[in-house]
Parts: structure tokens; sequence; C-alpha cells
């Protein structure tokens, strides 16, 4: 109770002096996110508000950062600069929409190019995450809209009990790899070599991609829609295409992407200038998610996308183009410790195994262990029946392990004890993973816990739900 009107006090003082106070409240502190990956919605900002000739503006979630080559656009497009606008779907479609709108001028193309689900069609924001973005370049909160700036207000106290807590931990944000903010250069571009596909079953099981269930929010749909009549105003174009999409995530069949087509041209204003199925690509052009494509996939989705803007400003002769030779998997399998099957019931899924339960011997132990790998492939989940009855009290969980499901320990009450041993990545949950179970201690690797507190630069980071249940070891 003290916390929260606290927190009330704060949000007021703080939006009476908005945004000078979310710039004097965090001086004495550290900068955490100036070295990672947030740090590039500044520069993309910076680009699109700098950039005086004609532009060709993408907006979308992660799949821009990951899968336009601004170079081979710029070669097919000659006389425009192309400025990616897509870096963290946590954010929301809809800040990037305010974010860019005023700086749209005569001449410009905008291209919505939007991941395929419910959340990224909405009006979500991402107040939280946004802050991370906007931790170095405070100009970012002039161009929000007034309810997404009332929206950081509202989220500005518990970031920055955030960043307090981060200090004292001494574990501060992973600038390293893929995820950092030298991965891209002055252009926008991600330089960083993504040679291959990084996913064990090569694409992310934990996150399937059901198109028939996409629908456009209708307060997204108006804004969209006010934003394709200003920039109409002005003498610009904004048109839709698509997010790349991994062939071996997507669930259904072809009715699903009619579907989403069907939804997405009834609901928007704009003119649809791709082909759904042109943009839903084999495995082996993606990296470490089903819609990051790795650095040959971003050559081949930018040159498609080049062909498609081409084609709508009437000119049908398809720029030069070599086809990369398709990349080999780039994923290692992590030696382990031989662990025993005989407590396990498990079954082959898409290339790997999924623990179905527990034999007898397995409901009666108190300790288990989820094996990383079974006749060399790997385990990547369990079913959420998996402990119903089970005495277990500690879990333990394999780095393979991509994915928790909802209620997975609901009808584990002995469990009190779960084990993680990656250090790579978290694994993904699903909604409500850990209800009915409120006395479950998390276990993770203390070199691993920033992965959980501040998830994986630009994936949604539902574990920050549950860092009071994390001990590290």
């Amino acid at each position: 109770m003290k916390r929260s009107i606290l927190k009330a006090i704060f949000s007021v003082v703080l939006a009476c002096i908005f945004p000078l106070g979310l710039l004097t409240h965090a001086a004495g502190l550290p900068k955490m996110y100036k070295e990672t990956y947030y740090e590039e919605l500044s520069n993309m900002h910076t680009r699109i508000k700098e950039t005086k000739n004609r532009k060709i503006v993408i907006i979308g979630g992660s799949n821009v950062a990951f899968g336009i080559d601004v170079t081979q656009l710029e070669k097919d497009l000659p006389g425009y600069t192309v400025c990616p606008f897509g870096l963290y779907a946590a954010v929301g479609t809809s800040a990037m929409l305010s974010l860019s709108e005023k700086y749209i001028n005569e001449g410009d193309i905008v291209v919505l190019a939007i991941e395929p689900s419910s959340d990224t069609f909405s009006s979500y924001f991402g107040a939280n995450a946004f802050l991370k973005c906007a931790e170095s370049d405070k100009s970012l909160l002039t161009d929000l809209s007034q309810k997404q700036k009332e929206a950081v207000v509202g989220s500005y106290y518990d970031y920055l009990c955030e960043r307090l807590a981060i200090k004292k931990s001494g574990i501060f944000p992973k600038a390293e790899g893929v995820y950092s903010a030298s991965s891209f250069d002055e252009n926008c571009n991600m330089t960083f070599l993504r040679a291959g596909n990084n996913m064990a079953l090569g694409f992310d099981s934990g996150a399937l991609v059901d198109f028939s269930k996409v629908k456009v929010e209708k307060a997204l749909a108006d804004q969209i829609n006010e934003y394709i009549k200003n920039a109409a105003k002005k003498g610009a174009n904004v048109y839709i295409s698509f997010s790349p999409v991994n062939r071996e995530a997507v669930v259904g069949d072809d009715s699903g992407i009619e579907l989403f087509y069907d939804e997405i041209s009834s609901k928007l204003d704009a003119k649809i200038i791709s082909n759904p199925n042109n943009y839903i690509y084999d495995s082996c052009w993606f990296y470490d998610n089903n819609f990051h494509l790795n650095t040959d996939g971003a050559k081949i989705r930018s040159h498609q996308l080049s062909c498609d803007i081409l084609a709508e400003l009437g000119i049908y002769k398809e720029p030069d183009f070599t086809e990369p030779s398709q990349p080999a998997s780039i994923y290692v399998q992590k030696e382990t410790e031989e662990t025993s099957l005989s407590a396990f019931y498990f079954e082959e899924y898409k290339g790997g195994y999924l623990i179905t339960g527990l034999t007898d011997e397995g409901l009666k132990a108190e300790s288990l262990v989820i094996p990383e790998s079974i006749s060399g492939k790997p385990v990547i989940s369990f079913d959420k029946e998996m402990l119903t009855g089970a005495a277990v009290v500690e879990l333990t969980i394999p780095s393979s392990l991509e994915y928790i499901p909802d209620e997975a320990y609901k009808n584990a009450g002995a469990l009190a004890r779960l084990v993680i041993k990656g250090t790579g990545e978290a694994p993904s949950l699903g909604d409500h993973p850990f209800d009915g179970n409120d006395e479950l201690k998390i276990y993770v690797p203390r070199e691993a816990y920033g992965l959980y507190r501040d998830g994986a630069g630009c994936v949604e980071n539902k574990w920050q739900n549950y860092l009071e249940r994390i001990v590290t070891y």
C-alpha cells in the first residue's frame, strides 16, 4: 500500500514537469542501455528526422531490424534513402507510428511490415520497453501521443526502481553479440554477421504463427488510417507489405493466410503491394526466432520488397540480384551429461522431443532432471500435465528446453524448486506458467540472471512478472 501511494504521488509530480522530470530524476544513475540493442531506436528516429531527400520508411517490429538490408534496397531503389523503423515489438506498433508521423514528407514511401500477431496489430504501448530505448535520447518522448506520454509517466516509477535494483545488483544489461548497439552501422543497417539458423529445430516451437487468429484492433486501425490520410496530404504514400515468417512455424493451411489478408485489407486503407506467401521462407533463412532473418535471408527479403515497391511505381524490370546459397545451420548441440530416461514418457515433435508424462518411477521421485537430448535430438518442451500427481520437489530443466507451457506447474503442489541450467537464453513462457504454485522458487545461473530481468533485446519478456521468485546460483 505504501509503495502504491508513493508511486501515485511520484507520477502526479512527474506529470507536471514532463519531460524535464524524466531528464532530472535519472541523472544520478549510470547509463545502463546505451551499449545495448535498445539504443538503436534513437538512431533510427534520428535518421528519419534528418533525411531531407525522398525516403522509404519501413515500419514494424524487430523483423525490420533483422530483415532489412539497407544497402540492398538502396541499390535496387536509387534516389531514395531507406530508413528501417522497427526494433522491438514490445514497444508497440502504435508508438512507431507516433514517432515517425510528423517526419513523413512529400515523395516519401512508408511501408508497413508488421509481424502477424494480434499484439502487434493492437494499440498496445510498452512504456517500460520504450523508456529503455529512450534512456539516452529523451527527444523521443516529445513525439509520442498524449496517451502514450501519460503511460510513460505512469510507468516511470517502476522503471526507476528497476534501474536502482540493477545498480544495486551489479549485474548490468549485457551488450554483446547481435543484441548490442554495435550490431548496426551509421545507416541503421544490421551488420552483425548472422551466418545461418541458430535454433535447435530451425524454428521457435514456443512461438508458432497462426495467421487465422490475427485480428486488427480498431484503435490501431483508426491510428493507421489517420496516418495514411495525413501522409497523403503531404504527398507521401503508405503501403502494406509483410513480415517474413518461418515456414516451419506456421500453423494451419493457406486458408489462414487468406483470412489474415482479408482482415488487413478490410480494416486498413493502405494499398497492399505484396503477396504474403512471398514472405514465408524456409527455416534456413532465419536466425534466432520465427521473424528474424539471418544475413542472407535479409538480402532475399529486401530484394523481394524492392521488387514490390518498383512494381507499384510502374517499374517492372527486376533489378539485378544474385540469390545467396542456402546457409547451413549454425546451431551447436551442447555436450551434456547422460540423464536417465526411465522416469519419462516422451514422443518426437518436429525434429526434437516432447516430454509427455512421468512413469511410475518418475511420479515417485522427489528430484527429476529432464534430459537435454534423446537419441541426439533436443528436448524442447513438456506437456503441461506432465507433473500431475507427481511427488517431485526439485525439477531441473536443460538448456535445450525452449518453452514452458501455460499452467505447467499448477498440479505440482510439492514442487518447491525449479532449476534452469541454460545460460544462453531464457525459455519462452506461456501466459500463466506458474499459476497454482505460489511458493515455487526458480533458480537460474548468476551469469544468466540478466536474461530473465532484461529479456533478449527485442522479445517480450514475460519473466519480468516472476523476478521475485528468481534466485541465482
